[in-house]
């Protein structure tokens, strides 16, 4: 084992959304250069969208 304190275990937690709006919407991107996070352009933009939605997690499924 390395970097944890016990065996890692993968649980699938399945999704419940209500999406409520989900509209078009125009945007732009802009990254700041830093020494941590390298990426600074945005090479194509495709799309972007606002929305407005509930999402609850549902019970885990053990994988």
């Amino acid at each position: 084992m390395n970097g944890f304190d016990y065996n890692p275990r993968l649980v699938r937690h399945p999704l419940d959304f209500e999406r409520r709006t989900l509209l078009n919407a125009k945007a732009t991107i802009k990254f700041n250069p830093s020494k941590d996070d390298p990426w600074f352009e945005v090479v194509k933009m495709i799309g972007a969208y606002y929305a407005v939605q509930t999402i609850g997690m549902l019970k885990a499924i053990k994988s």
